[in-house]
């Protein structure tokens, strides 16, 4: 799986976590956005790189459990610093910084 994909891939995920907790503890209709996103990838990225955050160590079992699973099979292994990294620079720029543009 390329970067790009694997990016899109999480992002699709995120986005639909978000968007199921917005419906589900909001008493609003909201749509996670690229800033909600953003925020959320950047606690992950500190989690992942030894902050602890009890707020986001029950969203990492739980994530972790659902890219196990048959249906998201290409969407495993997404707990590395390269690619929180290289997500909240998409989500920044909308390009991946490897790519060389």
């Amino acid at each position: 799986m390329g970067g790009l994909e694997r990016i899109r891939c999480f992002l699709d995920f995120l986005h639909s976590h978000t968007n199921r907790f917005f419906r589900e503890r909001m008493s609003r209709e909201r749509v996670a956005n690229y800033e909600d996103l953003y925020y959320l990838v950047t606690q992950l990225a500190d989690a992942v790189d030894g902050f602890e955050n009890p707020a986001i160590a029950h969203f990492l079992e739980v994530a972790e459990k659902s890219f196990m699973t048959p249906a998201l099979p290409r969407c495993a292994s997404f707990w590395s610093s390269d690619l929180l990294d290289e997500t909240r620079h998409y989500i920044r720029c909308g390009k991946l910084p490897s790519a060389g543009y």
